[in-house]
């Protein structure tokens, strides 16, 4: 069942043949001969049909459960890596670099354009800035006006003014205007396991 019903019907498939070819083997020859023949052959399309079927109601849950795990490490709305996902990371690497990005002009842009203008913002700045990170960096969701970034610790120190630089740069269109609101940005630096990330966060957060 872990294979799939597509390894399963391959496999199965030259089993049954073998099966077949011998049955003198194991279908004892008497009086009614046929008849147990038949039994043993129809006994053999039962079986084989709960092995595909059972195969693909397991195929089936696997694919339910992945898209049920991806969904819970994205953000709904935005539709950027959440906290867990940044939980996540931050257990696969031994040090990390966290980046806290706020934008206090864009609660006052919400007030005046409605929370889309925020949904759009946050989508296209973090596509603006996955161009500078590298494959296991991301940008994840933070409630408000707020931002996170993962970085390696190589070099941290220098991406991350590089980052301030590229994040200065960015342009946002909105409507036929064009909105350039200030990005504060803060950072530490943190090593795995890290048990109280919301505290973390705060803290990084009041330095921003």
């Amino acid at each position: 069942m872990r294979y799939g019903y597509r390894f399963i019907s391959l496999l199965w498939a030259p089993v049954l043949i073998i099966a077949i070819h011998n049955y003198r083997s194991y279908t004892p020859y008497y009086s009614g001969y046929d008849v147990q023949l038949a039994i043993t052959s129809s006994s053999f399309l039962v079986f084989s049909f709960i092995v595909n079927y059972m195969a693909v109601l397991a195929t089936r849950q696997r694919i339910v459960s992945g898209r049920a795990r991806r969904l819970a490490l994205l953000d709904p709305v935005v539709h950027l890596p959440n906290l867990r996902a940044l939980n996540r990371a931050l257990r696969s690497t031994p040090w990390s670099a966290l980046c806290f990005l706020r934008v206090p002009e864009l609660e006052f842009l919400v007030k005046n354009y409605g929370i889309m203008l925020r949904i759009q913002y946050k989508q296209q700045l973090s596509h603006w800035i996955a161009e500078k990170l590298g494959p296991d960096e991301h940008v994840y969701q933070m409630s408000g006006p707020d931002l996170l970034l993962r970085l390696n610790t190589e070099s941290h120190q220098q991406r991350i003014e590089e980052l301030d630089e590229h994040i200065k740069t960015f342009r946002f269109v909105w409507d036929g205007m064009t909105f350039i609101p200030q990005v504060g940005m803060s950072y530490c630096y943190v090593r795995s396991p890290v048990n109280h990330i919301y505290l973390l966060l705060g803290g990084v957060e009041h330095d921003c």
